[in-house]
């Protein structure tokens, strides 16, 4: 993805609900998505851009 100026970046709780969605982030800066607000446990977090697909899982504890 680092070829790629913008990318969207959704991420999803364990039931599958979007709880954070963010379009055109431009990759030439961090982006960081404030968690303080939600339940610990596992998050799924989806990026894209025009060439490429990312799908990772993470943790907030």
């Amino acid at each position: 993805m680092n070829s790629e100026k913008e990318v969207s970046m959704k991420i999803f709780d364990m039931a599958g609900k979007i709880v954070y969605k963010v379009s055109d982030i431009d990759t030439k800066n961090n982006h960081v998505w404030d968690a303080s607000r939600m339940s610990t446990g596992f998050y799924f977090v989806s990026l894209e851009g025009n060439k490429t697909t990312k799908r990772f899982k993470i943790i907030k504890k």
